[in-house]
């Protein structure tokens, strides 16, 4: 007796046993199916089809439409599932062993198709799209998007395949000759979700003036978040406004004749709490320099890499001032700023310093850091003076460095003085005269800060 199925349903995928299958039915004959409604469907043919035994393979799936088909000798099973997923088909099939009767075809209510066309099963990612008897493969002319497709179908060698070859063209270099937008990563160009544009090579863009890739966020429309212009330029901006700070390449970086360097006009600001502006390279390097003007050859102020500061007028005036962290200190062990100044000494400058005479009493009132004291009356021989200065620069631990301008030179020490008392906000002194004459005393101080912890 045949091997057969009656009004077996299908279901959304094939199983091997049972429902919408039939197989293994060696030494076949040939069979029929019948169904009301279109399948996919799959058949089963072996290496050894008239034995029991050889290596059974199903084949690609293919579209069966609705209605009764012959299976060929050769045949061994066949197998069905939904074409709709979620509503199955009621499938009926039957295929003969090659000892038994003919079959019949009136009985079962099959009948022979009137006239027989080749057909061809399309797939798209090896599931089935359509069974058609014609393929036709149109030309795609170049239009808007400068893409030029033809294809070359040869019938190589007769009888045997047809070979399709596309040839793909661009009607210009340019692939993209507008504005390349992306959304999101549903739009995006390239090969992993969440990227805009993915390029797994180099990404050359090519354009003579302006902007060349720009970067804005929905909601954007008087300028973009970041700018990349055909020159290199990088710009960015809030998006509501238009881009206002740049880095660019320049070839006029200071020391004259310029160097090339990287060039902003706005302030760079860092918010590393633990390493800043970080420069690495061997000691006497120049980690930072600032000019005045870019025609200067020389620098007004530089730090090198070992730490080491020095000063210049700057343009092509040579560096003249250092100060710098050096060991071993005069006590011999240690450490210990030095220093150096070719053409000035260390002090307080213009604009630091003041004068005032102290009034009958001995006492004044100068909020400097440094000046000139004149006594308020002379000091006979012999005699002696004590004033007080008052001075809110002036702190409890400070030294005070106070001497005499005027006194006449002898042998011996015809002056004492020195400072009595440090206070916060005050300071007192004393001078003795020995030297045999009478003196209005006048004497240049200077606060030096200092701690006690």
């Amino acid at each position: 007796m045949p091997k057969s199925i009656t009004n077996q349903n299908t279901a959304d995928t094939y199983t091997d046993t049972g429902g919408a299958n039939i197989n293994s039915v060696y030494d076949s004959k040939g069979g029929w199916i019948a169904m009301a409604a279109t399948v996919y469907a799959q058949v089963q043919h072996s290496s050894a089809p008239n034995q029991q035994q050889g290596q059974e393979q199903w084949s690609e799936e293919f579209i069966l439409p609705a209605g009764a088909h012959f299976l060929q000798q050769g045949i061994i099973g066949i197998r069905c599932r939904s074409f709709t997923a979620g509503n199955p088909v009621a499938v009926s099939a039957a295929i003969f062993y090659k000892d038994e009767p003919a079959i019949t075809l009136g009985g079962s209510g099959i009948s022979t198709p009137a006239s027989s066309v080749a057909s061809l099963n399309f797939q798209h990612n090896d599931l089935a799209i359509a069974t058609e008897p014609t393929a036709d493969f149109e030309d795609q002319a170049a239009g808007s998007t400068n893409l030029t497709i033809n294809w070359t179908v040869v019938d190589d060698p007769a009888n045997t395949r047809v070979k399709i070859t596309p040839v793909i063209s661009w009607a210009s270099p340019t692939v993209f000759p507008n504005a390349i937008g992306g959304g999101s990563a549903s739009n995006a160009i390239g090969a992993a979700a969440g990227y805009i544009l993915q390029p797994i090579g180099t990404l050359n863009l090519s354009r003579a003036s302006g902007g060349v890739i720009a970067i804005t966020e929905p909601g954007d429309t008087l300028g973009q978040r970041w700018l990349v212009s055909a020159d290199g330029t990088m710009q960015w901006g809030p998006g509501n406004a238009a881009v206002d700070t740049t880095l660019q390449r320049v070839a006029t970086i200071p020391p004259s004749p310029g160097q090339i360097g990287l060039q902003t006009q706005q302030a760079f600001n860092t918010t590393n709490t633990t390493g800043g502006y970080i420069y690495t390279a061997a000691a006497n390097n120049s980690a930072f320099l600032c000019f005045t003007s870019t025609a200067d050859t020389i620098p007004v102020f530089k730090i090198f890499t070992q730490g080491a500061m020095e000063w210049g007028p700057g343009g092509s005036g040579a560096l003249d001032m250092e100060l710098a962290r050096v060991t071993n200190s005069p006590s011999g062990t240690g450490t210990f700023l030095e220093l150096i100044t070719l053409l000035s000494a260390f002090g307080y400058g213009t604009g630091l310093g003041g004068s005032v005479t102290l009034v009958a009493g001995g006492t004044a009132t100068l909020n400097k850091a440094s000046g000139k004291l004149t006594a308020p009356s002379a000091i006979a021989s012999g005699g002696q003076a004590t004033y007080t200065v008052s001075n809110t620069l002036v702190g409890a631990q400070d030294v005070i460095i106070l001497n005499l301008t005027n006194g006449a030179g002898g042998v011996g020490a015809p002056y004492s003085v020195s400072v009595n008392q440090v206070n916060a906000g005050s300071f007192v002194f004393n001078i003795v005269n020995n030297s045999g004459v009478s003196i209005t005393p006048t004497f240049n101080f200077a606060v030096f800060k200092a701690s006690s912890s």
